[in-house]
């Protein structure tokens, strides 16, 4: 259910306030420093008025005792003793009208502290186009402290009600609920079924996708819209899977369900800002660790190498060291890809890593002290040797700064750092999940096939950080239709199991159905946003291209195929491919699937 057009204008001023709500929040780090501003405010109303008083009396000629003269400064801050005759010293006259202030705002506070869940509910209850976080660890919190920098609501739903970080997030202006998220009553408490985006980031896989679920159930049964919703899959084959059922889902349903596995999205920002092949020839990489994060950077720089169009002959040469390489020998089972396109060196110590010579080696440890250890150990085994050493800590200390100085010394490999989780859990990458990406990728389809045109006339080709939101929405609804135009040519979405397979181009008949479906998908959402048949102006929402397929020019209808024949590329960029659907009368049986050399049985959907 998309908000009322009157609400449209009022969420950039939310956001103004909600931002400085979220500064105003930082100077006083702690309740105990409010109290203590307010307790010195006490002290120097009562010494003026003393003072005050003193002056007074002593024109008067009766100078009455110390104690008497503080306890009229203390009657101050209850509106008495503030009335005198004859000349008012300027100490006296201030302490009389800022006594009642600090105590009214004393009593304001007290109030607040008292009754802040009665306040905290109230507001619940009135948030709209809100975000709901769902779990807050760390990757969490720094999620909850990008979007309240930026100035969105957030609610944060945690079941651990002792987590030292819902002080400081109350402070920053987000509202709290304690309570089980995968609850129902716990999700109508934060307002889900008003919410734009629900996000969970609870530390296990299955505990994510009840929650999950339970907002798609919620939603469902209190709304007439959609709930976007994004969940964080840390096992890559469970994420890959879940991808693929959801975009198999799409309808007019309650929910759309996007997936993001932290690791793979961090990945893919380390290889963007440390690129690991030189522009041309070939290329030698070296990877320290075998954990989550080392598995995924090896299945994506054998892609990357495979989207390169490098020929046979020049194959990617991977060198490996860590202490258990079992799951990777288990890793290139599962992905044919990186036999495909890599050759796979085991380094049994580091010494046998700078022998080898790479031109870039990613220490990924499974700890900072590790981090700096290994890459000092593997500066001095290669400082013959013009390599870059990337460290990926899993979030940045001040361990990194001291790497980055030992990295300024002369005659030896350069050392860069890598905090996974601060480029990753900030808001324009954790929120996009494997849809998010391939609505960006589609988009960027579209730039490449308008090199000449500008944003001056087509607003939609300007980039996606300023595109308008109707048209990057446009673009998430296209992608999560690609389940729908491949079950028209009987196909359905999985992981990526063969890489020659899914970069196999559709038939032009495949082409011609699927263009003709994604048509009429654009049709019905320009219909539903209110467009109607005219010459092309977007201000006025009219197009000459609210037609049948059958009306269309081949040059419009290009548009369509162009995105089709891009499809398995971009399905196979995420780790998705298009496979082949089992006959009707197989899917209710066991179909056993042959993936990279291993025979297993799954239980296929219907």
């Amino acid at each position: 259910m998309q908000p009322p057009a009157w609400r449209a204008p009022l969420r950039p001023v939310r956001r103004l306030l909600a931002r400085r709500r979220w500064r105003s929040g930082r100077p006083l780090a702690t309740s105990g420093a409010l109290w203590s501003v307010i307790g010195v405010a006490f002290v120097v109303v009562s010494v003026l008025g003393v003072i005050g008083f003193t002056g007074s009396q002593q024109h008067h000629g009766v100078l009455e005792p110390l104690t008497t003269r503080l306890y009229l400064s203390l009657q101050l801050f209850v509106l008495q003793s503030g009335a005198v005759t004859g000349p008012v010293p300027w100490q006296l006259d201030v302490a009389r009208f800022a006594a009642p202030v600090v105590a009214g705002y004393t009593i304001l506070q007290t109030l607040a502290v008292v009754f802040q869940e009665q306040v905290a509910a109230l507001r619940l209850r009135a948030v709209r186009d809100h975000l709901v976080v769902a779990g807050l660890g760390r990757k969490g919190w720094l999620l909850v402290q990008g979007l309240l920098r930026r100035g969105e609501q957030v609610v944060v739903i945690e079941a651990d009600g002792s987590t030292s970080e819902l002080d400081a997030v109350r402070r920053s202006g987000a509202l709290v609920v304690i309570g089980d998220a995968r609850s129902p009553q716990t999700q109508r408490r934060a307002g889900v079924a008003r919410a734009r985006q629900l996000v969970t980031l609870t530390g296990a896989d299955a505990t994510n996708v009840e929650v999950a679920e339970a907002g798609r159930g919620l939603g469902r049964a209190t709304r007439t819209g959609t709930l976007r919703g994004v969940m964080h899959l840390e096992d890559p084959e469970l994420s890959l899977l879940v991808c693929g059922q959801e975009l198999d889902r799409y309808g007019p349903g309650a929910a759309r369900l996007d997936v993001v596995n932290v690791y793979a999205a961090g990945v893919r920002v380390l290889l963007q800002i440390h690129p690991p092949f030189p522009s041309e020839g070939p290329a030698h990489v070296a990877i320290v660790g075998t954990g989550a994060t080392a598995r995924e950077l090896a299945l994506a720089l054998a892609r990357s190498w495979g989207t390169r169009g490098t020929t046979a002959q020049e194959r990617l040469r991977l060198t490996i060291a860590g202490r258990s390489t079992r799951s990777l020998f288990a890793l290139w089972d599962q992905h044919a890809e990186l036999a495909r396109f890599a050759d796979l060196e085991v380094a049994d110590e580091l010494v046998a890593v700078a022998v080898s010579r790479p031109d870039v080696v990613y220490v990924c440890p499974d700890g900072a002290a590790a981090a700096v250890s290994t890459a000092l150990a593997f500066r001095r085994l290669a400082c013959d040797h013009p390599c870059r050493i990337v460290v990926v800590l899993e979030q940045r200390s001040g361990l990194d700064r001291v790497l980055e100085r030992a990295s300024q010394l002369d005659g030896a490999p350069s050392i860069a750092t890598f905090g996974l989780l601060d480029e990753v859990c900030g808001p324009d990458v954790l929120l996009a999940g494997t849809t998010e990406l391939l609505a960006r990728a589609l988009h960027r389809t579209y730039l490449d096939a308008h090199p000449d045109s500008g944003a001056d006339e087509d607003p939609a080709l300007r980039p996606w950080a300023e595109l308008d939101e109707a048209l990057r929405e446009s673009n998430r609804d296209q992608a999560a239709h690609v389940g729908v135009k491949l079950a028209a040519i009987g196909r359905t979405i999985g992981p990526l199991t063969d890489w020659d397979a899914a970069h196999r181009p559709f038939s032009d008949d495949e082409v011609e159905v699927m263009a003709r479906s994604e048509h009429d998908r654009w049709m019905t959402e320009r219909q539903r946003g209110g467009w109607r048949p005219g010459p092309r102006d977007p201000d006025r929402r009219t197009t000459p291209y609210l037609v049948p397929w059958e009306e269309l020019s081949e040059e419009i209808r290009d548009h369509d195929r162009l995105f089709v024949r891009q499809l398995p590329r971009l399905l196979a960029s995420v780790g998705l491919q298009a496979h082949h659907r089992p006959p009707p009368h197989d899917r209710g049986a066991n179909v056993p699937a042959r993936k990279c050399g291993r025979e297993r049985t799954l239980e296929p959907r219907g």
